[in-house]
């Protein structure tokens, strides 16, 4: 139990600290519901796992799924955003998966509040695990019927907590996640690829051969690359390697029709699968290129040899690939912008 004064914010935004900072304070000296105790599984019958992040935070935290899964006999359920809940539903290691519509992590924006309310509130279970602690996600997480609420304080919200797990604001996501079996005394597991994880059995590719995977765009603007560095890219894997290029992601059509190059070997897919089509047609190509995305982090889980290219704003440890089997590389360029 930290208590609020102790509290690192997550974050290097001056507004944002400043908003969590009021609140906490209120809700520390008011409201604090940090405890020094220690949960023994023996009476634990269920744990919910809420994670509203991204496809890539879902797969990173895999590992810490198998780990509970092999030394917790009762029921693993999963709350998820609707964007990685089609990917959420091929996870092996669950017994239930909750779909929220919550208005922050849904990118079409069509869901409410209200129903992101009554989706937290119709799940019962003994303890939720946050897992990414977004600064909405604890609030709700809290109107779960539970005995235990665990995750971490570094976002704000921190003192509806009833366990609040150590930070290692330098560690990998992984890492980070293993925090929750540090707590429970369950050693982590070793890291295993994604076919382990995940039904692939069903997922067919589009009869291509010999070809290389570029995903198109990630998940915030920051991170992003020019189209022009795309296309060149593009021009210069034909014209060196001669490879069939397969283009994949999600973005606008505007930004997508850029990409009718008109290449005899360049097929461009892009808006054109779902998550998982996407993954059965990585799953057999020869190489994967893309931007921190969760295409990205799933390719490196896959074993394919996977280059990543990282802006300036990726924090140094922290979300990178996981590396299986030496294939993945990164590629970052150092600039001010760097925390």
């Amino acid at each position: 139990m930290k208590g609020y004064e102790k509290i690192k914010y997550d974050s290097k935004n001056k507004r944002s600290i400043k908003i969590k900072s009021i609140i906490d304070f209120i809700g520390y000296s008011f409201f604090n519901r940090n405890k020094n105790i220690k949960i023994n599984l023996k009476d634990v019958n269920s744990v919910t796992i809420v994670n509203m992040g991204h496809i890539g935070d879902i797969a990173l935290m895999l590992p810490m799924i198998d780990g509970l899964k092999q030394h917790f006999k009762g029921e693993i359920n999963l709350a998820v955003n609707s964007y990685t809940y089609e990917f959420s539903k091929s996870i092996k290691l669950i017994n239930h998966l909750y779909k929220i519509p919550h208005p922050s992590f849904s990118r079409d924006r069509s869901s409410s509040w209200y129903e992101t309310f009554k989706a937290f509130k119709s799940i019962k279970t003994d303890i939720v695990f946050d897992a990414r602690s977004y600064f909405f996600s604890i609030p709700f997480s809290y109107l779960i019927e539970k005995k235990y609420l665990v995750g971490f304080d570094v976002s704000g919200f921190g003192f509806l907590l009833d366990v609040v797990l150590d930070y290692d604001y330098q560690a990998h996501i992984t890492e980070k996640y293993f925090k929750f079996l540090e707590y429970l005394d369950i050693p982590k597991p070793f890291i295993k690829g994604l076919e382990y994880y995940i039904n692939l059995e069903d997922l067919k590719h589009k009869g291509l051969k010999d070809y290389v995977v570029v995903a198109i765009g990630t998940g915030a603007q920051a991170k992003e690359w020019p189209d022009e560095y795309y296309i060149k890219l593009i021009k210069d894997i034909s014209a060196k390697y001669g490879n069939n290029i397969v283009l994949l992601g999600k973005t606008s059509e505007e930004r997508a029709s850029k990409y009718n190059l008109y290449m005899k070997n360049v097929f461009n897919l892009i808006n054109q699968t779902s998550i998982m089509d996407a993954i059965g047609i990585i799953k057999n190509a020869n190489a994967f290129i893309g931007l921190d995305s969760g295409l990205t982090h799933i390719s490196a889980m896959l074993g394919i040899k996977t280059i990543a290219i990282y802006s300036g704003n990726n924090r140094v440890g922290n979300w990178e690939p996981i590396n299986l089997n030496n294939n993945v590389r990164v590629i970052r360029k150092e600039v001010p912008c760097n925390y």
